[in-house]
């Protein structure tokens, strides 16, 4: 007799909702995801066959998230079209904090293209995702000086293709639009871009030459 096979046609999931935390970072990260929308066609029970997906959600209110293409099994692989857009990088804050001392007071993010996973060898997964990368209406604050020192209105990143394993970045065009900077030197020399690119570890730097920044050693670019 031939084994037993399981084929399901459809299944939808509409309207959910998740909160969760990332409690990794010293300050965690709260996710909301609402309007979290699935729907998953021709599973098989041995998943010999990719599985076609389509899915959505909201991200902390304003992202979007949109999500298609098909999922492999058995070997793992994925090809997914992806649209994200209007997401807000505040939230994120607190991945860059142990990298660097800016604070991000506003922007987001937004990506549209494809995504493909090839599982490989064990120790050897292939990802690629290739499209359009853009930051909007970024802002970035100095805490020091209590004053914004990098910006733009628009960072775009077109025929943008990012490999795994190897490592491999290519980019077709790189757009600016509005971009703004503030250069500020110390009475000692110190550049403030120096700093807040810095790990946190010499952030006690900074607040040592708080007392010495004076307007008077202002540039600013535009």
């Amino acid at each position: 007799n031939p084994p037993w096979d399981v084929i399901v046609k459809e299944v939808a999931f509409t309207g959910f909702s998740v909160n969760f935390e990332d409690r990794m970072p010293d300050n965690p990260v709260a996710y909301h995801i609402d309007n979290l929308d699935l729907n998953v066609k021709n599973i098989r029970a041995d998943l010999a066959e990719p599985i076609a997906l389509e899915g959505g959600l909201t991200l902390n209110e304003t992202g979007i998230v949109k999500v298609n293409g098909l999922v492999g099994f058995n070997p793992m692989k994925t090809d997914l079209t992806l649209e994200l857009s209007n997401i807000g990088l505040r939230s994120f804050q607190s991945y860059l904090s142990p990298f660097v001392q800016f604070e991000l007071s506003s922007g987001t993010a937004s990506f549209t293209g494809k995504t493909r996973y090839r599982g490989g060898t064990a120790n050897r997964p292939h990802t690629r995702f290739s499209g359009e990368l853009t930051a909007t209406d970024v802002s970035m604050r100095d805490p020091v000086l209590g004053k914004q020192f990098l910006g733009w209105k628009k960072l775009a990143f077109r025929d943008l293709t990012v490999e795994m394993e190897p490592v491999r970045v290519a980019v077709g065009e790189i757009l600016l639009k509005d971009p703004f900077v503030q250069v500020v030197k110390s009475p000692d020399k110190f550049i403030n871009l120096s700093r807040v690119f810095s790990r946190s570890e010499v952030r006690r730097v900074g607040k040592e030459c708080r007392s010495r920044w004076s307007s008077d050693h202002l540039i600013k670019n535009s």
